[in-house]
């Protein structure tokens, strides 16, 4: 059971995977499958790894071999060197960059919305 608060009530006791509890400090917890299809393979008190949503761009060129048009997490950085043409000014290309923070939201580590409480478990 999730606590608004910062200890558990009287009668229950941290899930912190101490006195048989699961370690539930820090993970989030997703509700057990159980037949609906939704999440299959999964057993009571397994864990799942990190995952993010792909992400994907497309650099267009020309016939030439020169960049066109960005699409996605690519871009025109503005940096521009001696080499391959872009466009109509042959002798030049510019360098291409990867956000993936222009095309899903990004942040130090993967996650979901989210709302600290304490998980506590009956003794």
């Amino acid at each position: 059971m999730a606590f608004y608060r910062n200890s558990c009530p009287e009668g229950w006791i941290a899930a912190n995977g101490q006195n048989g509890t699961p370690d539930l400090r820090g993970e989030f917890i997703r509700g057990l499958d159980n037949g609906r299809g939704v999440d299959n393979g999964r057993g009571l008190g397994s864990s799942q790894g990190d995952a993010i949503r792909n992400i994907t761009g497309i650099v267009s060129t020309r016939g030439s071999g020169n960049v066109d048009g960005f699409i996605g997490a690519f871009y025109d950085t503005g940096t521009r060197d001696g080499g391959v043409g872009r466009g109509s000014s042959p002798g030049l290309t510019d360098d291409i960059g990867f956000d993936a923070s222009r095309v899903v939201p990004t942040a130090n580590e993967n996650r979901p919305r989210n709302v600290a409480l304490l998980y506590c478990m009956k003794q």
